[in-house]
């Protein structure tokens, strides 16, 4: 029995079973990225990486959340950013994820 989603992507019907498949590697892939992100720059690091670019998040906020100012927030992530460029594991990785 095939299920058919609600929702169209790009322009066609596909299987609520492929959705589900599709959010589960989703999230495998999100959670490699951030297990890599971790060994290289930290916990900590990774944390407010993931909340400047994935949340959003503005950085007085970040501040606030890790108990320094906005600016050392910035420098942190700046610094990480150019560290996470180079690590040869999640250059693999997009090079795996991209058809």
């Amino acid at each position: 029995q095939i299920l058919i989603a609600e929702q169209d992507f790009n322009g066609e019907r596909i299987n609520q079973n492929v959705l589900a498949q599709m959010r589960v590697l989703d999230k495998e892939i999100k959670d490699k990225i951030e297990n890599i992100m971790k060994k290289h720059i930290g916990e900590r690091s990774t944390k407010m990486v993931i909340m400047k670019l994935m949340e959003d998040k503005k950085l007085r906020e970040i501040g606030e959340e890790f108990g320094v100012s906005r600016e050392r927030a910035r420098q942190i992530i700046e610094k990480s950013m150019l560290k996470i460029q180079k690590i040869k594991e999640l250059r693999e990785l997009r090079n795996e994820v991209i058809f």
